[in-house]
This record gives C-alpha cells, sequence and structure tokens, in this order.
C-alpha cells in the first residue's frame, strides 16, 4: 500500500501520496481534506464556488479557471480535456488529460477516487467511482483511453486509490447485493467482499 502523508498549507490540509514526489516537477496530486472547513461544492444552480478553489489554485499554480470540475453523477462517462476552458461538464465522473497548467477536480464523500498516472507520457486520469460507477466499469474504461487515445503503455501505469468507505461502514439492501454477485461473480466467489449483517440500510 502507497504511503501518504499531510502537507499544510495554513489554511488547507492536503493529503498526498510519497510515491508522486518523484515525478513533482510534471504533475501534482493532492486530496483536500475538509480540515478548516474547505469544501469544494458547487451552489444551488450548479454554479462553482470558486472562492474555494482559489488557495488551491494558487498552490497549484494553475488559474483558477483552468480547474476542470465536472457534475458528477455516478456515471461511467469519462471526458478527454485537451483546452483549458470546457463546456461539456454534465454527468462527467473521470476526466483525463496531458496538458501542463490544468487542474482535473473531483468531490468525493464515500465513492472510491481512483488516480492513473503515465509519467512517460505524462497522462493522468481523476477518476470517481462510487458503487454504480465500480459496477459500469468506469476504471477500466479509463485506462482504456489512455491506452488508445493517448498511447500509454500499462506497464508504465500507476495507480493510486484515495481515501473511501470501507465495506464495514457500507450498508446495501439485496437489490445491489444482487447486482454485485452478478456482475463480479468470480470475485464474489474468491473474496469476502459482501457481508451478511442484521443491520438494515433505510436507503
Amino acid at each position: 500500500m502507497e504511503k501518504t502523508y499531510i502537507e499544510d498549507i495554513g489554511n488547507m490540509q492536503l493529503l498526498k501520496f510519497t510515491k508522486m514526489e518523484e515525478f513533482k516537477e510534471k504533475v501534482e496530486l493532492v486530496i483536500t481534506l475538509k480540515t478548516y472547513n474547505k469544501g469544494f461544492k458547487r451552489d444551488k444552480n450548479g454554479k462553482i464556488i470558486s472562492e474555494k478553489y482559489e488557495c488551491l489554485a494558487k498552490y497549484l499554480n494553475v488559474d483558477n479557471e483552468n480547474i476542470i470540475k465536472p457534475i458528477q453523477n455516478h456515471t461511467d462517462n469519462i471526458l478527454c480535456v485537451k483546452e483549458k476552458k470546457n463546456s461539456k461538464l454534465l454527468n462527467v465522473d473521470g476526466t483525463i488529460t496531458n496538458k501542463r497548467k490544468i487542474g482535473l477536480a473531483s468531490t468525493f464523500a464515500d465513492c472510491i477516487p481512483i488516480f492513473f498516472y503515465d509519467p512517460i507520457k505524462n497522462v493522468i486520469a481523476n477518476i470517481h467511482s462510487g458503487w454504480l460507477g465500480t459496477v459500469k466499469e468506469i476504471s477500466l474504461k479509463a485506462l482504456s483511453i489512455m491506452l488508445k487515445e493517448f498511447e500509454c503503455k500499462v506497464n508504465n501505469i500507476i495507480v493510486l486509490i484515495g481515501p473511501c468507505i470501507r465495506k464495514d461502514h457500507f450498508l446495501v439492501n439485496e437489490d445491489v447485493k444482487i447486482i454485485f454477485e452478478e456482475k463480479f461473480s468470480e470475485i464474489c466467489n474468491k473474496c469476502d467482499i459482501i457481508r451478511k449483517t442484521e443491520k438494515y440500510n433505510e436507503k
């Protein structure tokens, strides 16, 4: 498991992967923590609350308007960001780019943050994978795009998984259980990824 550490930049705490330190001249990968009440949400109209990105943009040395923040909806849609301004951000749960001075942002609660990085091609993917995205195999789709559209090679790609909910705290009902057992039957038969409990998920 890759080691992580926390960097405090005064008004924000960042979780960083030790593995990415060797590539810091080319790419910066950070996970913002909710310390100091710094959330990254949209207002009621779907507009990004921009002032909350200002300190992050300054830290990353990119323009605030060049931080690409899609409107996530638990899809398997992935956007290849080839320019700094992109309006096709609705229902996007993954972004990929090889452009410098562009930030790829995603918001996570209990879903899985998955990051792919090819240091040879300098391509990075930022993937939001909840249980729906996992069933839709959004990570495999991202990998396929990196291989086909950016000519990456599997052996060069680094994969990092950020903080997310664990099975001990993630209750699902029978419908979701059945979906996973059908989709990932081989894995479910080999690993204890689903466990029966007396608790009930009211949602």
